[in-house]
């Protein structure tokens, strides 16, 4: 039950670009496709950028017909027009849980692995 997933939504970057440069090639052929698309996540804010200036050259616009949130929240994601939603993902937590970690390595204490970090979705202009 649930939502179907289709695998055509999927993106995967491969890594040998830019996040920006490769995220605006791989949405400009989605769009140019014609796969109908109202949302995109993308996986950084450098990757937002790339999704929306694809999307713009392709005759969309952010978020009238596309909605856009990133993961990251940079101070950039409030510098763009629109300002971009975004995720979160609290990295001054992150880093307290990591630095906990390394030391209890460090000293040989048990320790958890296994650890979550509460993130938070920061709406903005890109999903209005």
């Amino acid at each position: 039950m649930g939502i179907e997933v289709n695998e055509d939504y999927i993106l995967k970057r491969g890594g040998k670009k830019s996040s920006e440069i490769e995220t605006a090639e791989l949405v400009s052929t989605v769009m140019h496709k014609g796969l109908k698309v109202d949302g995109i996540i993308t996986s950084s804010d450098r990757a937002a950028f790339g999704a929306m200036v694809a999307l713009s050259k392709v005759g969309f616009y952010v978020p009238e017909d596309v909605r856009l949130i990133s993961f990251d929240n940079s101070p950039y994601t409030t510098m763009s027009s629109p300002s971009i939603t975004a995720i979160d993902r609290n990295p001054h937590e992150l880093a307290v849980k990591a630095v906990e970690l390394l030391i209890n390595l460090i000293k040989c204490q048990k320790t958890e692995i296994e650890n979550t970090i509460e993130v938070s979705l920061v709406k903005r202009d890109s999903t209005r």
